[in-house]
């Protein structure tokens, strides 16, 4: 009996701890910021923007993504495209664009030693750049609204706040099982973003003064990841960052293998591990107690069926299980998806095993391939060596 109290309790709290997660990001974007945050930044506020934008390979869409970016509704802003050669498959479209766009220029960075190529892309750009006072980090396969810009700034407006963020909703072209599992577990990491300070590299605004004082550039210069690593920065020194709803920008690349998404989730958790321990830790123990539950409310629904005994402990397992799947796909109103809410509580089992497996497989990797690339680390996360498979 004590056994299945304890069982109970701990899947009741996964179903609280869903629950209370989903509501506060969804009246975060949909209400608390517009109220509460919105008011506070002064709209005169326009500083000089420096974009970066590193690219690799062709990604679908990415000429439309690209002119997006330079197609701001801002009065002062240049936008730099950064690929590692001149030879990469981006260089034509991006060609393409700074011929039509006087705002934009094209760097090419060279090949990485002491860090991830994507730190390296942007140092280099970062080294170049003259008189902005806002740096703004973006990834390449996102599509951005017209005032991306304006809206990733504006919080910036106050003294006390340091960095904004904004990150990605994967909306995939056509419904598949791994695409739209790939979809659900970004946007559960969407959803964490409004409770935490974490920042997302893909669309991300840091002040260039802030950038300097705790020397950002040192630290990229030998890491493996940009936004957790800088993160941490935050963390450390309590600095305040704000998740801006409005800047949740639009992709449909997503990963179309088991595989691969497992390979991915595994990444953002190596990345959590390298650089913020005690986040990885957590996630670990609460990863591993909801997914010891969830197997145990299996079992008891199925010995419920078998026996008669366990009937009352099936009803309870089955009700709080399905409580379970339906808090989790609550994430999917935080923006307009067109998948439908069904089809994410079904896929919420997956994500949940897609999870854990993921977070094992991290706790005994120190290196990681990314983009065709091996990085080995050592454990306090500096980059040992990066080797490059396409030599």
């Amino acid at each position: 009996m004590k056994f299945e109290v304890i069982f109970l309790a701990v899947l009741g709290s996964a179903v609280l701890f869903n629950l209370v997660l989903s509501l506060r990001s969804l009246l975060y974007g949909k209400l608390l910021y517009r109220l509460f945050y919105l008011p506070t930044f002064d709209t005169a506020y326009n500083p000089k923007v420096a974009v970066f934008v590193p690219c690799k390979g062709l990604e679908d869409n990415l000429a439309s993504y690209l002119e997006g970016i330079v197609s701001q509704d801002y009065p002062d802003y240049t936008v730099t495209f950064i690929t590692e050669s001149e030879n990469d498959a981006a260089v034509q479209v991006i060609r393409e664009i700074t011929s039509r766009f006087s705002n934009s220029r094209h760097l090419v960075a060279g090949r990485a030693e002491k860090c991830c190529q994507k730190n390296h892309n942007l140092l280099k750009a970062i080294e170049t750049d003259s008189g902005s006072e806002v740096y703004i980090f973006a990834d390449a396969d996102i599509r951005p609204g017209p005032g991306w810009i304006r809206d990733l700034v504006l919080p910036l407006s106050r003294p006390d706040i340091p960095a904004s963020t904004g990150f990605r909703w994967l909306t995939p072209n056509h419904r598949t099982l791994f695409g739209s599992l790939h979809s659900m577990m970004s946007a559960y990491i969407c959803i964490l973003m409004a409770s935490t300070k974490g920042l997302w590299g893909g669309s991300m605004a840091v002040k260039k003064e802030v950038f300097d004082r705790y020397d950002v550039s040192s630290l990229w210069a030998r890491t493996v990841v940009d936004d957790i690593s800088l993160t941490n920065i935050l963390v450390k020194y309590r600095l305040k960052r704000i998740f801006v709803p409005h800047c949740i920008a639009v992709s449909s690349n997503v990963i179309e293998s088991w595989e691969g998404n497992v390979e991915w989730f595994t990444r953002q958790l190596m990345f959590l591990k390298l650089y913020l321990r005690n986040m990885w830790c957590a996630s670990l123990i609460v990863y591993s107690l909801i997914t010891v539950t969830v197997a145990a409310a299996f079992i008891s629904i199925i010995a419920g069926i078998v026996s008669a005994e366990y009937a009352g402990l099936a009803r309870l397992s089955a009700a709080l299980l399905l409580m379970l799947l339906a808090t989790i796909g609550l994430n999917k109103f935080n923006y307009h998806d067109r998948q439908s809410y069904l089809y994410w509580v079904m896929l919420s089992l997956l994500g949940q095993y897609a999870g854990f497996l993921s977070l094992v497989r991290s706790a005994s990797m120190w290196s990681l391939e990314w983009r065709r690339i091996v990085y080995e680390m050592a454990r306090d996360g500096t980059v040992i060596s990066v080797r490059f498979l396409d030599s």
